[in-house]
């Protein structure tokens, strides 16, 4: 790992692609192509930086940190337990980008759990049987087993920082326009169910080419 965490992901709503540097507040910038926009960020985050060591700012570094894999429900049971009551289909999506980005930063799984490519993006289905019916759901719903580490938790709070203020269908529809869930879905027709998984594998490359030569 080198010392920051760059999510980046193609905005329909500003026609450009965005990069989000999520422990440094306020650090997000934009691009045409991925590369205009790491570019962009990295002048924010220098600035950003600047402050912060005048100030006497601490940055956080992960250079010499290591990923364990931990069990789904407890990374489930902890983005709820910072984000409240949320949707069963914003849990799916938040859980999948948790996953997305440990593997694009560490290239290792956060947990232990594969996605399908159902028609609403990735679902996972242990979790989906858990409230299955239920359009919402809480801490209280899932058991957790052990807590999750610093290391893991710091993967959520990056991925909550960028993605926890959208909704369950706004997610969803970004899952719509990325490549891991076209390809686990290529030759379905729209709206056709399907329990294909989504191959780690895939989405490791995937998400590594939008960060690939930032981080």
């Amino acid at each position: 790992m080198n010392d920051f965490r760059v999510i980046c992901y193609y905005s329909k709503e500003d026609q450009a692609y965005l990069a989000f540097a999520p422990d440094y507040p306020g650090c997000v910038a934009d691009g045409k192509t991925p590369e205009e926009a790491h570019e962009e960020l990295g002048t924010v985050l220098n600035m950003w930086l600047e402050v912060a060591k005048e100030d006497g700012v601490p940055l956080p570094a992960y250079r010499d940190e290591t990923l364990e894999t931990a069990a789904i429900e407890d990374v489930a049971h902890y983005i709820l337990s910072r984000t409240g009551t949320i949707s069963t289909m914003a849990l799916q999506k938040l859980l999948y980008y948790s996953l997305a980005w440990s593997l694009a930063w560490y290239g290792k799984p956060l947990f232990d759990g594969r996605f399908q490519a159902w028609k609403d993006g990735p679902v996972n289905y242990k979790i989906f049987k858990i409230k299955q019916g239920s359009r919402t759901i809480s801490s209280s719903d899932i058991h957790s087993y052990n807590e999750i580490d610093a290391v893991q938790k710091r993967i959520v709070d990056n991925v909550i920082e960028v993605y926890g203020k959208e909704d369950g269908k706004w997610l969803s529809d970004l899952t719509h326009d990325e490549k891991p869930w076209k390809i686990s879905r290529e030759g379905l027709p729209d709206g056709a169910s399907s329990d294909r998984e989504i191959s780690n594998d895939v989405i490791e490359d995937y998400y590594k080419s939008l960060i690939r030569g930032m981080v």
